[in-house]
């Protein structure tokens, strides 16, 4: 069994309070999903365009951790 890993998140100052915290969308999940903190500013990502997108979040892990982001994922709204 795996011990339990404590990880800290934190709305940097300014960051949007509404947008929800990081959280698991489906039981199983493997990883949690971040939201965007876009200040009502449109962002647009081409196929193999790399960017910075701002989360207003920050996270502290533990020694001998990581933190990986993957994939962005657009929602069903944009793919219209």
């Amino acid at each position: 069994m795996m011990p339990d890993i404590r990880i800290l998140v934190m709305r940097d100052e300014g960051a949007d309070p509404a947008l929800p915290l990081p959280d698991y969308q489906t039981a199983g999940a493997a990883g949690a999903d971040l939201r965007a903190d876009l200040a009502g500013r449109d962002l647009t990502l081409e196929p193999g365009d790399v960017k910075l997108v701002p989360t207003g979040l920050r996270v502290e892990i533990p020694m001998d951790s990581r933190c990986r982001c993957g994939h962005v994922r657009a929602s069903r709204s944009n793919m219209a």
